[in-house]
């Protein structure tokens, strides 16, 4: 990855036949393995989501391992794209994220569902809430300015971890800030950022932040994602 940055996590992706939409599959980092996470037309036991069957047990055995980190790895950043209500038919990845979010020294990038049409989604807000979040808001007019900020800030926060690790003192502390990414901020503390999630109206997310996000963008429906030509 970009810098050294170390990441793993997973994407979904679209999966078309014929020019048409017929599902979706995620994608593992750094691996690139596959794997179908919807479709069209799916077994009648398949948990739905709009049009869409979700195939748990497929997302649960490729993806959920993506965001387990085993004692003897070193992981710098996690990417979950993302906190969605397909996804959120796996218990395994609702305590997945949970896990997550309680780990110190990990940042965490990706995109979370935005409420629709006032339905909320309970979990995206108890994420949404916590005080080691932050939210942005992603538009069609802002999202390239939003994703060079936070690549700057995530390349910047990982150099400077670098050099601080190799300054700490003999108990391990380690003192450190990161710059805000907001021009009438100057900086704020590693914990406010060290989890940081992106909102957006509607469409996917932008992956262009050398493969990381420090966010979950926030997305109303993977319906708006082609069709509506603006989150391509």
């Amino acid at each position: 990855m970009e810098q050294g940055v170390r990441c793993k996590g997973f994407y979904t992706e679209e999966c078309r036949e014929a020019g048409m939409r017929v599902g979706f599959d995620v994608v593992t980092i750094p691996e690139g393995v596959r794997a179908p996470l919807a479709r069209k037309k799916g077994p009648t036991h398949w948990p739905k989501v709009g049009s869409y069957s979700v195939d748990v047990v497929s997302f649960e055995r490729v993806g959920i391992p993506s965001l387990l980190i085993s004692p003897n790895e070193n992981v710098d950043v996690v990417i979950c794209d993302e906190i969605g209500r397909m996804e959120l038919k796996s218990p395994k990845f609702i305590q997945a994220i949970r896990d997550l979010l309680r780990r110190k020294n990990v940042y965490i990038f990706g995109a979370i569902t935005a409420p629709r049409y006032g339905h909320r989604v309970p979990f995206c807000d108890e994420v949404s809430s916590m005080k080691e979040v932050e939210v942005h808001n992603i538009k069609k007019s802002n999202r390239d300015h939003i994703r060079k900020a936070l690549r700057s800030l995530a390349l910047q926060t990982y150099v400077s971890e670098k050099k601080a690790f190799t300054s700490k003192d003999e108990n391990g502390a380690v003192s450190r800030e990161a710059e805000n990414i907001s021009s009438d901020s100057k900086s704020r503390s590693r914990r406010e950022k060290q989890k940081s999630l992106g909102t957006r109206p509607s469409g996917r997310v932008s992956r262009g932040i050398g493969g990381s996000r420090t966010g979950f963008p926030e997305k109303k429906s993977r319906k708006n994602s082609q069709e509506d030509g603006e989150w391509k």
